[in-house]
């Protein structure tokens, strides 16, 4: 399984649904407890066999467990794209879940890169079940 780590100056956004609108409310607290110097934003797609088989679900549940706060959705390339949101140490752990914390998965890779400040802050974790033609 590889892990590409890059560094790009990407702004987060929740995608939007069928109304054009965003589903998840980018609030200005967190349920985490990261503060304002320690919070940090990722942009995560993991590729192999993660789709029909509840990834995005599970996803989900891990990240409230962690506290992690963003969204997930599924591409149409058949991998998973997942803004996360928390502390360095929170999002270490998500990162660790994605690669192998799902049985039924196969992950071949993850793409991460981080993104950069201003961002906005998400309030809670959600799954999308949008394309990217509803961007």
């Amino acid at each position: 399984m590889q892990v590409h780590l890059k560094s790009e100056d990407t702004r987060a956004q929740s995608p939007k649904d069928e109304t054009g609108t965003r589903p998840f409310s980018l609030g200005a607290s967190m349920q985490a407890e990261p503060n304002e110097s320690t919070l940090e934003t990722c942009l995560v797609t993991v590729r192999g066999r993660v789709q029909g088989i509840g990834y995005r679900a599970a996803c989900v549940c891990r990240a409230r467990e962690l506290g992690v706060t963003g969204w997930v959705r599924n591409r149409m390339d058949e991998s998973v794209e997942a803004t996360l949101q928390g502390s360095p140490e929170q999002l270490a752990d998500m990162l660790a879940w994605l690669s192998d914390g799902m049985v039924d998965a196969l992950v071949e890779g993850l793409e991460t890169a981080k993104l950069m400040p201003p961002f906005p802050r998400f309030d809670r974790f959600g799954n999308c079940l949008l394309f990217d033609e509803f961007k």
